[in-house]
Formats: structure tokens, C-alpha cells, sequence
């Protein structure tokens, strides 16, 4: 991932959320989210977090942009030594041709290189979709937690793979 993926990637993120969050997170949230702010957001986490994480962007053949996935260290101090995928999203538009599953295949295979064992992220309880797909890949349900954005109070729960090779192939 470099600093030139910023607004591709902001308007994949600002596409996929309003996709696949609608119902979840508030309508006014969703439709609040700006294409320029995010840009600048993503290129200050491209040009200041990357090198501490492992962000990859998939492609179509005619080489452009349609999904992507970041991931790192687990956020939580207190947490485990697991890896954490931060964000994977996908262009609404090319859901089902095994774009994510490419991506989570290609964080695995990072996260295994700089020494990771277990992998784990948070979704939304809502999001059945999501959940189905990272149970497909083997997943594994866990705790939940719960936090507020928007004004609501919205539940996550964490999917683990406590082998990290499991996801590589």
C-alpha cells in the first residue's frame, strides 16, 4: 500500500461501509462520510502507521483498486500476542469473486513472516455477511464488546485463527 492508494482505498471504505453498515450504523454517520477527510486520513496512515503494518491492496486486471486489507500488532495492550486485521474491505460491486478471501490469504502470509502465529479482528455482531465469510475461512467466534459511534451503541464481537497457517493457503 502507498501514499498514491489514498483515495481509492477512502472511497472503497466510504463504499463498502454505506454497503454493508446500513442498518447498523446510523444513516446520518454513513452519509456524513467524506471523501476528501478520509483521503487525508488514509494518507497520514499510509505515510506514518504503515511501516509498522502490513497493508496490501487487490487489483483487477486493468490494475485498478478493488479492495484492501490493513493489518499489525494487536491494538489491545492487554490482548494477546495475536496479530489483528484492522480493516479489510472490498468494492460493494465485487463482492463474491474471491477478492477478500485473496486478501486475507496475502495479510496472512505477512503477518506469518514478521512472526505472527494467530491472527484476530472485530466485526460488527449485525454484520451476518461478514461473519459468514471469516467462518468459512475458519474463524472462530470470541469475546464482544460494545462502543458508541455515531450516537449508537453498537456491539463487536472478535473472530480468532489461532493458526495463523491455516489462513495462508
Amino acid at each position: 500500500m502507498a501514499p498514491a492508494d489514498a483515495p481509492v482505498v477512502a472511497r472503497i471504505q466510504r463504499d463498502a461501509w454505506r454497503a454493508a453498515y446500513a442498518g447498523i450504523v446510523p444513516a446520518d454517520y454513513l452519509a456524513a462520510m467524506d471523501l476528501v477527510a478520509l483521503t487525508r486520513t488514509w494518507a497520514a496512515r499510509i505515510t506514518h502507521d504503515m511501516p509498522a503494518l502490513i497493508g496490501y491492496v487487490a487489483c483487477d486486471t486493468r490494475h485498478r483498486v478493488i479492495g484492501y486489507v490493513v493489518a499489525g500488532p494487536h491494538r489491545d495492550p492487554a490482548g494477546d500476542d495475536a496479530a489483528e486485521i484492522r480493516a479489510i474491505y472490498v468494492a460493494p460491486d465485487r463482492h463474491g469473486e474471491g477478492v477478500g478471501r485473496s486478501l486475507m490469504q496475502a495479510a496472512a502470509v505477512g503477518l506469518r513472516a514478521a512472526g505472527f502465529g494467530a491472527v484476530r479482528l472485530w466485526v460488527f455482531v449485525d454484520n451476518t455477511p461478514a461473519r459468514a465469510f471469516y467462518e468459512t475461512l475458519g474463524g472462530t467466534a470470541g469475546q464482544r464488546h460494545t462502543f458508541k459511534l455515531g450516537g449508537a451503541l453498537l456491539e463487536e464481537i472478535d473472530y480468532r485463527w489461532p493458526k495463523l497457517a491455516r489462513l495462508c493457503v
